[in-house]
């Protein structure tokens, strides 16, 4: 690749399927996308720019380490790194709002999750409130993290179902919910996958959310670490002091393709 740091206005490098790459060093001021997907050569990485957003280095089978190029990235809200020999995961910065790591069967699941759980805890939701809270037409997409892995460690309330009540939470000081939920390897043999989650109050629907997941042929399950902002909820209002029998509703939704369009 030639030097591209004197390229003030580049926005987008895509570098799909270049096979024989094997070193990528970009630094450019103005750069918001790199795709590198299937660029299976490449083995060497380093990116800076404050404008990058999206970085996919899905299918990069030989890079195995990107150092601390990531965490420095402080404007990136999406990284793939599906089908990818990562031992583990890069420190991630606190803008990241999507993470995928699909096929990523060198992760080691337990410090994964342990991973992704503290950086949702300690970084993504004081990240959010310190800067948006005064903002009341800020609204949280949902900090979404998928990744290999069969079961959850760590989850305050637990069932095999699709449906969890929680009998009592108190309302001072709750930002949101983290949903971890396990999706089975049957589920992504022909189609798309979208996750729903419904949530009711005494049995009154006030909030919903919605993910779509491109998640064909998977070779093994796989577990969704998924944020929700609580004032993304309908009917909350901040007068509660309490919660009281609020239930989750996790739907799994498929969507085919057929010839006729139906």
């Amino acid at each position: 690749m030639p030097d591209l740091s004197k390229a003030d206005k580049l926005e987008i490098v895509s570098l799909q399927c270049c096979g024989r790459l094997r070193q990528l060093h970009v630094h450019s001021k103005s750069l918001q996308t790199l795709n590198a997907q299937s660029c299976s050569s490449l083995e060497e990485l380093s990116v800076t720019s404050k404008e990058l957003t999206f970085l996919s280095l899905s299918g990069c089978k030989n890079l195995e380490f990107v150092g601390n190029n990531i965490v420095h990235l402080s404007s990136l809200e999406e990284l793939d790194l599906s089908k990818t020999n990562f031992k583990s995961l890069p420190t991630l910065p606190s803008s990241l709002q999507l993470l995928t790591a699909i096929n990523c069967t060198s992760l080691e699941t337990d410090f994964t999750q342990q991973l992704v759980l503290q950086h949702i805890l300690q970084i993504r939701i004081p990240y959010l409130h310190q800067q948006h809270h005064n903002n009341p037409m800020y609204i949280d997409a949902g900090a979404c993290f998928l990744f290999p892995g069969d079961h959850v460690n760590e989850c305050g309330f637990l069932t095999a179902g699709r449906s969890v009540t929680i009998p009592y939470l108190p309302r001072p000081d709750l930002f949101g919910f983290i949903y971890c939920v396990v999706l089975s390897q049957e589920l992504f043999i022909l189609c798309d996958i979208e996750v729903s989650s419904s949530v009711y109050l005494d049995g009154i629907k006030v909030g919903w959310s919605c993910k779509k997941l491109d998640l064909t042929n998977l070779p093994s399950d796989h577990v969704l670490f998924w944020h929700l902002d609580i004032r993304q909820f309908d009917k909350i209002s901040e007068v509660y002091d309490h919660f009281k029998n609020i239930t989750f509703l996790c739907l799994n939704m498929t969507s085919l393709w057929t010839p006729n369009g139906s």
